[in-house]
């Protein structure tokens, strides 16, 4: 780690709130340059057509979820027993339920 050859110092009140505003400034900056880097990569990856986000849930767990969930299994076990997790269940018990309405 190289330590700083300067040393910044406030003399007063009004000195620090100047360089905190400075280093806030720059902080915004910083960011900024980040955030457009970030999208232009998304961009060019969706020009190249990759697709970002998790995969889908393949239709034979939704399936086999369903029917452990309606032959009365707790949402634990039966995402224990498909190999997804509590939540996932829990929306797919959700859409089951909506799409029954």
């Amino acid at each position: 780690m190289q330590k700083h050859k300067y040393k910044l110092q406030a003399a007063d009140q009004h000195d620090r709130i100047a360089l905190n505003r400075l280093m806030g400034i720059f902080a915004e900056f910083e960011r900024e340059i980040i955030r457009e880097r970030v999208h232009a990569g998304l961009a060019r990856a969706r020009e190249q057509g990759r697709v970002g986000g998790r995969p889908p849930v393949p239709p034979a767990k939704i399936a086999k979820v369903r029917r452990l969930l309606a032959d009365g299994g707790s949402v634990r076990k039966t995402a224990k027993a498909v190999g997804v997790a509590p939540s996932t269940v829990l929306k797919i018990k959700a859409a089951a339920a909506a799409s029954a309405d």
